[in-house]
Order: C-alpha cells, then sequence, then structure tokens
C-alpha cells in the first residue's frame, strides 16, 4: 500500500465546478461560470471551448478590476437531447496550461399546443 501526505495547493477558484442545465426545446437555455485564479498562481484565459462540436457555445468576458472571468456556456441544441460535453479552458500557466469543466444538458420535448375541443 502506498501512502502519500502533503498540502494540495488550491491553484483556481471555479463555481461551479460542473454545469448541469435543463430546459425545454426551443427555449435558450444558458448557465454562467465563474473562474477565478488565485493571487499566488495568476493567469489569463487564453482560449475556452467545447470538446465536441455542436452541442455547446462557450463564451469568454474577463473582469480585471477582480481578476476574474465569466464563462457563458450556450446550449446549441433545439430538439429533445441529452448530453455530456467538456469545456477545454487553455491557460498562459505553465504550472496548469489547460483546465476541463463538464457540462450535462437534458432538454426536455416540447410541450404540445392542447386542443380545447371547439372548432
Amino acid at each position: 500500500m502506498l501512502k502519500i501526505e502533503g498540502n494540495v495547493d488550491k491553484f483556481v477558484d471555479i463555481r461551479p465546478t460542473r454545469i448541469r442545465m435543463a430546459g425545454q426545446a426551443g427555449q435558450e437555455i444558458s448557465k454562467e461560470v465563474s473562474i477565478v485564479p488565485l493571487e499566488k498562481y495568476p493567469f489569463k484565459i487564453v482560449e475556452a471551448k467545447p470538446q465536441k462540436d455542436g452541442n455547446i457555445r462557450v463564451e469568454v468576458t474577463e473582469d480585471k478590476d477582480k481578476k476574474a472571468y465569466r464563462l457563458t456556456v450556450f446550449n446549441l441544441k433545439q430538439e429533445k437531447a441529452r448530453y455530456y460535453d467538456t469545456i477545454i479552458v487553455k491557460t498562459d500557466s505553465k504550472i496548469r496550461p489547460e483546465l476541463s469543466i463538464s457540462v450535462y444538458c437534458n432538454i426536455a420535448e416540447k410541450p404540445q399546443a392542447k386542443s380545447d375541443g371547439q372548432g
């Protein structure tokens, strides 16, 4: 049995650490993620993109005052679907050149218009 002890130094604060999106087909479905580099390990985000094409779109906004980033993740599917994807965040850090954020999305079918029987 191998036992390793030591302190784990936190590099970045990501909230939420995983993205769960849900909604109905045809609705705009999006979530925001906050990425805050810790002072001890400053870095800049160079790029953020989904691992797979066609599921999500990612926009990055930098808040220079707070030295933080906001990722807005948009669902691209317009029909009933369930999928997993991963956002790959590339940084200019030599310590952690890449971060990953898991994305889970569940899109329900669009409700059918009810007929009132009159006509």
